[in-house]
């Protein structure tokens, strides 16, 4: 085939679909398909698929996600990080991207609504401020389509309350659009947000959703990128967030960006395991589900206080009705103990 015949197709755009076939796949597309057909197993358990990589590769030519060890970035927390994850404008500049990341979303949704055996229609809350645009991405992405049923719904969540005038005078004012006691039965609400590390954020929100009518034992939470910090064990065990949900985790676009796309050095890895291991809220069997055997150490504790504003009797307290521990302190048969 002659290069005008080439150019010609790829006018039409349908030049890709035929590279297979005229034998034209350039050697990085040829690795990459080896490695989607292999099924690459990442650190968390989960595998790589086409669009999950070519998605990674998109984010890092934005700016996505940043690594710099020479001069790491303040965190809420008040700690320091080498890693940040923006998703902010970079994705709202991009919108081919932002797109491709609802998609990521929705199906990551899709999967945990089968799962759950939950055959409601998803209600997305986008918290403030990056957790807004995914909340619209995702609910206007095909993949959550269900059978017969219309795509998932969505609305923003206010900054700053509105109780001056229209409707919010009437709703709370936090969440703009329909309050939750308007819509239990037709829906599941869940949490948007795009990255989580402590939990600290969205258990400050948690109680002016509460206000717009939102029970806290009825939400969910998903974020675009988990910085495997132990939250999920702390939303659950100290807020009732029954379930959160990770698109990513920081190990696997780690590992992702060293070893398949190479474009963080090799120490990013070790880097990032260090700062997971240092700054756990709580320490897990698994960074993965809220569900396992854990253990909280007083350093935890102290830890625990200072990010939530809790002491450390508070904490032994909410461990205690949870379940977690007895009253004398022994780890319960549920979380991995003999009590």
């Amino acid at each position: 085939m002659n290069h005008r015949k080439i150019n010609c197709i790829r006018s039409k755009g349908i030049f890709a679909s035929l590279l297979p076939q005229i034998g034209l796949y350039s050697s990085q597309q040829k690795g990459r398909n080896y490695a989607m057909s292999k099924g690459l197993q990442l650190p968390s358990g989960k595998t790589l698929c086409g669009a999950d990589h070519d998605l990674l590769k998109r984010w890092h030519k934005i700016g996505v996600i940043k690594f710099d060890e020479s001069k790491p970035y303040d965190l809420r927390s008040g700690k320091k990080s080498c890693f940040y994850v923006s998703a902010r404008d970079e994705l709202s500049q991009h919108t081919d991207v932002l797109c491709a990341t609802g998609d990521a979303i929705a199906r990551t949704l899709w999967r945990h609504m089968a799962n759950i055996r939950d055959d409601r229609k998803p209600f997305l809350l986008g918290l403030p401020t990056a957790g807004r645009q995914l909340a619209q991405a995702a609910a206007e992405s095909p993949r959550l389509e269900r059978g017969s049923l219309e795509r998932a719904a969505f609305a923003d969540i206010r900054e700053v309350q509105k109780t001056s005038h229209g409707l919010s005078q009437h709703r709370g004012g936090w969440v703009v659009g329909t309050r939750a006691s308007d819509h239990d039965e037709r829906f599941r609400d869940i949490l948007i947000d795009n990255a989580v590390s402590s939990g600290g954020t969205v258990a400050d929100w948690i109680p002016r959703l509460e206000e717009d009518g939102y029970r806290r034992d009825g939400l969910d939470l998903c974020v675009l990128i988990d910085h495997e910090r132990g939250a999920a064990s702390y939303l659950k065990i100290f807020h009732n967030i029954r379930h959160t949900i990770s698109v990513f985790w920081m190990r696997d676009i780690a590992y992702v960006y060293v070893h398949i796309l190479k474009v963080w050095p090799e120490q990013a890895v070790d880097i990032l395991e260090e700062e997971i291991e240092s700054r756990k809220v709580i320490t897990k069997e698994s960074s993965h589900e809220a569900d396992c055997q854990f253990t909280l150490s007083e350093d935890e504790k102290t830890l625990l206080s200072k990010i939530h504003s809790a002491t450390k009797e508070e904490i032994d307290k909410s461990l205690v009705d949870a379940g977690v521990y007895t009253a004398d302190g022994r780890l319960t048969k549920k979380y991995g103990g003999d009590a």
